[in-house]
């Protein structure tokens, strides 16, 4: 790494993540020899934290760290020059860095993403690629320019999406090996070596975010797409919902059923509703609720609610 003559010789790293796999990262980062900055988000209010607060770690690492709200504010791209750092490292970052921040890494300005580049470039791969009904997506560490998600690959691992995968238990093997991955390459990287394999562009796939609306329904959708949203925005998201007179009706957990579909059913009626089981019509597939919730009650079996309330059809509107 080229550095001036009187530079020190440990690298000195900008780290900016946030979430699982920027928790599980820096706690490799911190094991090295570098001199490190953590910059990473406050929790927002909607949030379910299910990871790390990456502030609390650098805390327990005596690293300094701070947050970062605006990253356009001109004093970000100061503090970055002041810093002087021979690598920037983003890892579940939230916003686009700026390219006037990139341009000062002497060395590398480096993102992990947790996608199989160039598929899945963008935002929320994770729970896009469980809706798609993946079979398997990854984690790359590629580096960083004005596109988003577009660079070179520094390297890839791909990671096997499980027919029962939510979108938790895809970011927690997601998160094992994004640090298992910067483990492999952080040598090359601290030398000024960090590969660069172009993108096929003609194979790039880019998704935006996705808001608490998006879980919305359609019974007209086959079950095994029904079934997919379920499992992509089951808790800590926000959760696929229904309507039932009027109410949301949030559905946890589902289990999509092999048994022919009626020809009298209608998508969204309840085709059993016995002490058992609460099964609702698709086209074409059954699905069973497991696990419900009636806007802002309590969250119990799809059996509880059947027996309490005796359902006989779900809408997509209101």
């Amino acid at each position: 790494m080229i550095r001036p003559a009187d530079a020190p010789t440990r690298p000195r790293v900008l780290y900016m993540a946030h979430h699982l796999a920027g928790a599980a990262c820096l706690r490799y980062l911190a094991a090295q020899d570098v001199h490190m900055h953590v910059i990473t988000h406050r929790i927002r209010p909607e949030e379910e934290v299910f990871y790390e607060r990456l502030e609390e770690i650098a805390e327990e690492m005596n690293l300094p760290w701070r947050f970062w709200e605006d990253i356009e504010a001109p004093e970000r791209c100061n503090f970055v020059r002041d810093f002087s750092p021979d690598i920037i490292l983003s890892v579940c970052f939230r916003d686009m860095i700026p390219e006037r921040i990139l341009r000062l890494a002497r060395s590398a300005a480096l993102n992990m993403h947790p996608a199989y580049l160039p598929k899945y470039r963008g935002r929320c791969p994770v729970n896009w690629a469980i809706i798609n009904d993946e079979k398997f997506t990854g984690v790359t560490l590629h580096h960083m320019v004005r596109r988003a998600d577009a660079g070179d690959i520094v390297g890839q691992t791909r990671v096997s999406i499980d027919p029962r995968e939510t979108a938790l238990s895809l970011h927690l093997k997601l998160a094992v090996q994004a640090a298992v991955l910067l483990q492999d390459y952080w040598p090359l990287v601290v030398n000024g070596n960090a590969p660069r394999a172009p993108q096929d562009e003609s194979e790039a796939t880019c998704y935006g975010g996705r808001r608490p609306e998006d879980g919305l329904i359609d019974w007209n959708r086959p079950v095994r797409s029904v079934d997919c949203l379920v499992r992509a925005v089951t808790h800590p998201y926000p959760g696929a919902f229904t309507f039932w007179r009027a109410h949301r009706l949030f559905i946890w957990e589902a289990l999509p059923l092999e048994e022919e579909t009626p020809a009298q059913s209608v998508p969204g009626s309840v085709v059993d509703s016995d002490s058992d089981r609460l099964i609702v019509q698709c086209r074409p597939g059954q699905l069973e609720i497991l696990r419900c919730q009636l806007d802002q009650e309590s969250e119990t079996t799809g059996a509880e609610f059947a027996r309490q309330y005796s359902p006989a059809v779900f809408g997509n509107e209101r």
